[in-house]
């Protein structure tokens, strides 16, 4: 509470006090988000307005309404505001900028001083090659993460003029990992006038997950990064604070007493249809053209087409795989989105499991870990449920991801996992199901290899001409197609993949590397300015989410993913049906199907050097030797005949259902009190 400004220019009938407590006075340091906090306080009726300026502009406004306990002790209750807080984005050009911040309750104004805009601090390592020069922009010192959160770890290092080629952070007493690096800073590179083009990717940055029992540790953070040459980078250790996430209050007294129950569940005897066909409500994220939605058209159609099944999909979301559910004979259900909110939670799984019930459903199956919500639905309504996973995210990341830095109620969360020990769980890849065995101990998961549709594939290749489909998307004869089909997100790393390939692009003048699932994100934007800034764009293209992916495997040479999160693609399967050699990092699910050097190679994931090393491997290889692992990728791909999973899906729900006594009689659902 030092240094609080006691604001003149007001007329006597109010006064206001005012403090700016984030920012130390000599300066800011730029270069990304930077968190601007205070508080304010009047004896007014309104609650005061802070307002910031850079060099004379107005840049945010905010009022002071945050309620804070210290201000309270200190001025008692009688005033009127609280904290603040706001986000400004700040990049290497506003170095030298000032911020002036004022405050006002309405009636006048005054200055709670000025803050300079400075370089942050870098920290530099001279040797006999070029110098090595980086920042740690986030966290801060002593920042404060919450157990069970994420932290935000960000910042930029060269080498010279070079990126880094592996980025790892040791955080408390957790062994060194890896973190995501290639992103772009050309803010970076243009401030410090570097010339090569791959400065550019110089940035790093991840999300890393904090232990839900770290709260009240403190625990030190360092990054090491090691160059091309191999000379290494480290910044000086940190302090992060791990604080406890705030307890909710009421809404967890009514989600209690069900947890409780969904583990020790009374028998329900499902609705049943008084048919020998099996009945089966299938729960989706979204029906949009994507990894986890094609996994499930796949599958339900061979079911509806190949088995005595009767399907409907229900769907928060609306797209283009409803028209083939429907043609395929499946009803699709288009439902409101599946509330996780704890305030709304338990209605809305009373609901989705009367769906389930109303269509007298034998048993439920579920996709994507996102989904939970009708598993839990569908537990309740006494309806076997089958989940299909796909993610490889521990919890802390996914529900950050998907539900934002304030998380999942703790209630809600503890019903999640529930619902994992208690349905019958499926996975794509191993890996992927022990990851899930160690977080969840009492996990009933199995693996189930999916499929695609080879009969479809078979009759495309001979039905097209590879050389005329090579004349018709303008590839020459002699071009070796290099192709990375997925939706632009950092996870899918495109922006690693366009640096890596700047490296051995003069080597290869006859490679062409082609990008398709552009869909206009920030992400997408900033691989297709490096694409430009790299000077690359007669060497690439870049190209949207497409429906017929068939014509692009036909007409490449080598599917490429560097994508360093991934259970199993349905993209590997289908290049190995179009003769395809897969290049993918070694991550999850893909020494699973890929071995190296007889039907695709692996990488070192989230190393630059290890990419780089790889692509000059396959392309150096003579069109001889690309056919005889291509011939392999045909054989192989026999394996992934999409008839098997789904036989192996009935299968297990007729077992399901045998295993239920009284299958045929109807009988009334007890709900909770809500």
């Amino acid at each position: 509470m030092s240094e609080v400004l006691s604001l003149i220019g007001v007329p006597a009938r109010t006064s206001v006090l005012g403090h700016w407590d984030s920012l130390d006075p000599d300066g800011a340091q730029v270069g990304g988000d930077i968190r601007l906090s205070g508080w304010a306080l009047t004896n007014g009726p309104t609650a005061p307005t802070v307002t910031i300026f850079r060099d004379g502009l107005r840049v945010r406004r905010v009022q002071a309404v945050t309620q804070r306990a210290d201000l309270e002790s200190l001025y008692g209750r009688n005033l009127t505001g609280g904290g603040w807080e706001c986000v400004l984005q700040t990049s290497h050009a506003d170095i030298g900028s000032q911020l002036h911040a004022t405050v006002t309750d309405g009636t006048g104004a005054a200055s709670l001083g000025h803050r300079l805009l400075q370089a942050p601090t870098r920290f530099t390592l001279a040797g006999n090659d070029s110098a090595i020069t980086g920042s740690l922009e986030e966290p801060l010192k002593d920042q404060v993460a919450l157990a069970g959160g994420v932290l935000t770890v960000e910042g930029w290092v060269l080498f010279g003029d070079r990126p880094a080629d592996v980025i790892e952070l040791t955080l408390g007493d957790r062994y060194p990992i890896r973190i995501r690096r290639a992103k772009l800073r050309s803010d970076v590179a243009n401030g410090l006038g570097v010339a090569h083009p791959s400065a550019v990717a110089c940035g790093f940055s991840d999300l890393v997950s904090i232990p839900a029992d770290w709260a009240g540790r403190t625990v030190n953070l360092q990054i090491t990064a090691t160059g091309p040459s191999g000379r290494t980078w480290t910044t000086p250790q940190q302090s992060i604070v791990i604080a406890p996430r705030p307890e909710p209050a009421e809404v967890l007294d009514r989600l209690g007493p069900l947890i409780a129950r969904s583990k020790t569940r009374v028998t329900q005897t499902t609705s049943g249809s008084g048919s020998d066909r099996l009945r089966v409500c299938v729960f989706t994220h979204s029906l949009n053209l994507g990894g986890g939605e094609l996994y499930l058209q796949e599958l339900l159609v061979r079911m509806a087409r190949n088995h005595d099944v009767d399907l409907m999909v229900v769907s928060p979301i609306d797209g283009p795989l409803k028209r083939d559910l429907r043609a395929a004979g499946i009803e699709v259900h288009i439902t409101n989105h599946y509330a996780v909110d704890a305030a709304h939670y338990l209605g809305r799984i009373s609901e989705l499991g009367m769906i389930a019930l109303a269509f007298g459903a034998d048993a439920v199956v579920v996709n994507t870990l996102g989904a939970f919500a009708a598993v839990d639905g569908a537990l309740e309504a006494g309806l076997p449920v089958f989940w299909a996973i796909h993610e490889s995210f521990d919890f802390e990341l996914f529900t950050f991801l998907n539900w934002g830095a304030g998380g999942l109620h703790p209630g809600v969360r503890e019903r999640w996992i529930a619902c994992l020990e208690q349905a019958q769980t499926i996975f794509e890849a191993d890996a992927t199901r022990a990851m899930f065995a160690d977080m969840v101990p009492g996990l009933q998961g199995r693996c189930v290899r999916y499929g695609i549709d080879l009969e479809e594939i078979q009759l495309y290749r001979k039905q097209h001409d590879r050389a005329d489909l090579r004349r018709a998307l303008d590839i020459s004869p002699g071009q070796r197609v290099l192709l990375c089909m997925g939706i632009f997100q950092e996870r899918k790393s495109q922006l690693a993949l366009v640096v890596a390939f700047a490296e051995v692009a003069e080597t290869f003048p006859d490679v062409l590397l082609v990008l398709v699932g552009y869909h206009g994100s920030n992400y997408a934007l900033s691989v297709e300015t490096t694409v430009r800034a790299l000077g690359l764009s007669d060497r690439m293209r870049i190209l949207p989410v497409v429906r017929d992916t068939h014509a692009w495997y036909h007409a490449a040479d080598i599917l490429v993913s560097s994508s360093d999160t991934e259970s199993l693609p349905r993209s590997m399967m289908e290049a190995h049906a179009f003769g395809l050699p897969v290049l993918a990092a070694d991550v999850f699910g893909m020494p699973e199907i890929i071995r190296d050097g007889e039907n695709g190679w692996l990488f070192s994931p989230r190393s630059g050097l290890s990419l780089v090393a790889t692509l000059r491997r396959i392309l150096g290889l003579s069109t001889e030797a690309l056919a005889a692992v291509a011939a392999q990728c045909v054989e192989d791909s026999v394996r992934y005949d999409g008839s098997g999973y789904a036989a192996e899906y009935v299968r297990l729900i007729n077992d399901a259902r045998a295993g239920q006594p009284g299958r045929h009689e109807r009988k009334d659902v007890q709900h909770a009190e809500l």
